[in-house]
């Protein structure tokens, strides 16, 4: 008997300067000057699937969001 799949989790990455304003089929917000919209937002986050992230990794669009180190964080004996 075969196992179903789990459901895949989306992981969290962020715009890169090399950006457009269209990223993995998803809208960048615009950075703008003058009242006018100049460039994409860099460090934009979005959620997307492995699969849905792939091609944009590879154009170095994307990359994946670092998690920040928690220094509160104990250890416990």
């Amino acid at each position: 008997m075969k196992n179903p799949q789990a459901p895949e989790e989306s992981k969290t990455y962020v715009t890169t300067e090399r950006a457009g304003f269209v990223v993995a089929g998803r809208r960048i917000p615009p950075v703008y000057e003058q009242g006018v919209p100049a460039r994409p937002t860099v460090g934009f986050e979005l959620k997307l699937l492995d699969a849905e992230a792939e091609y944009e990794l590879a154009q170095r669009t994307i990359a994946l969001k670092k998690e920040p180190k928690n220094p509160k964080a104990e250890k416990t004996s």
